[in-house]
């Protein structure tokens, strides 16, 4: 399922994180209310939709082929750190005020926030980790992210 926060805007896909489909299937088998755990993984769709804008804005304001004292990060988790503890209040207003869908995509996290409620998920979320095809598909994106460690150059 792909969505669009406006026309020609930034596709919100919430398979482009690994299997999210399979995940999300096996969440919801046995439970008859179903809004709040797909609620929670548009959530979690739009959060890496999120760390996409903010990672481009990173690479973007770093790239200056004069600067030979720049070192590009050099893990996932490297990058993670630059995108979450260091985003820096002055990125997050440049962000919001010059692209309108980062702004559009701020409002999206903050209703889709709003709709969850954790206690709902313990149930589904719990019963879908004892789910073998559940297993499987949360194991394809952490080695995806060791594969990009690796790319990267990190051990």
């Amino acid at each position: 399922m792909i969505l669009y926060l406006k026309e020609g805007d930034l596709p919100i896909d919430n398979n482009h994180i690994g299997n999210g489909s399979t995940a999300e299937s096996c969440s919801v088998r046995g439970w008859p209310d179903r809004k709040e755990i797909q609620n929670a993984f548009r959530l979690q769709a739009l959060l890496c939709d999120l760390e996409l804008l903010r990672f481009e804005h990173l690479v973007s304001a770093r790239r200056n082929p004069t600067d030979v004292t720049y070192k590009p990060p050099a893990s996932i988790s490297e990058i993670s750190k630059l995108i979450h503890q260091e985003w820096s209040h002055i990125a997050e207003m440049d962000q919001s005020e010059r692209k309108h869908v980062y702004k559009d995509l701020m409002h999206a996290i903050d209703v889709c926030r709003s709709l969850t409620t954790p206690d709902a998920l313990t149930g589904p979320f719990r019963d879908a980790q004892r789910d073998p095809e559940y297993f499987d598909a949360r194991r394809m994106p952490q080695e995806a992210l060791a594969e990009c460690d690796r790319e990267l150059g990190h051990p």
